[in-house]
């Protein structure tokens, strides 16, 4: 006889497959991918909850509820996380100069995980192009009309996770650099270009084979 699939999720009634379960892990029955969708749902709404409200101070507040759907929403819903224009021309840019860099490579310091824009892993340089409205530019940015707070309250938690990711980069020491997307390129290279050279005096670099072998003695 073959052995009985595990299963999970205890519940008083009786499933259609015949058991007390509540669904059947192993089973690909639309019944069974619901349940275990829900209860996914379930969990990670759980764990964020303890994330925002457990040891320490959380970074931000719960959201407002969304606005309801309308023009400006969708808008502001469909714009790019990455390869947006500034930093595309950031890159071409550094990359023509021979720069040579990680582009959204995962980090992670003092519990923190980030995909800065570029990533310079051997210098543990990283390079943020922030856009003015979505981090609060305060020269261009402002202020958005939503009578719901949502998209403020929003923009508010994208500041404050700025400087939690600044501060837990620099605390394991990385080389943090944050260029608004209104700096003309030249001046956004030019200051790449200074933080990799600081960068490298910084690096260690291991001795040469010259130099680690031993003096031959003098004749």
């Amino acid at each position: 006889m073959r052995e009985a699939r595990k299963t999970k999720g205890l519940v008083s009634n009786t499933t259609s497959h015949g058991t007390s379960y509540r669904y059947d892990v192993g089973c690909r029955c639309d019944e069974c991918r619901e349940a275990h969708n829900a209860k996914s749902r379930e969990t990670k709404r759980r764990l964020r909850k303890q994330r925002l409200s457990g040891n320490g101070e959380p970074l931000t507040e719960r959201l407002p509820p969304p606005p309801p759907p309308s023009a400006a929403s969708a808008s502001m819903r469909s714009n790019r996380h990455r390869d947006t224009l500034p930093e595309l021309r950031l890159r071409r840019a550094l990359h023509a100069l021979g720069h040579r860099y990680r582009v959204a490579l995962p980090v992670t310091a003092a519990g923190v995980r980030v995909r800065p824009d570029l990533v310079y892993p051997k210098r543990k340089l990283v390079v943020f192009v922030d856009g003015c409205y979505w981090h609060c530019c305060p020269e261009h940015g402002r202020a958005p009309s939503d009578p719901t707070g949502y998209w403020r309250a929003k923009l508010q938690r994208n500041v404050e996770r700025d400087l939690a990711v600044t501060n837990a980069l620099q605390a394991e020491g990385w080389h943090v650099i944050r260029v608004w997307e209104h700096v003309p390129l030249d001046d956004a290279v030019a200051l790449v270009e200074a933080a990799w050279q600081r960068s490298c005096r910084a690096t260690p670099h291991p001795p040469s084979d010259e130099a680690a072998a031993p003096a031959s003695p003098a004749r």
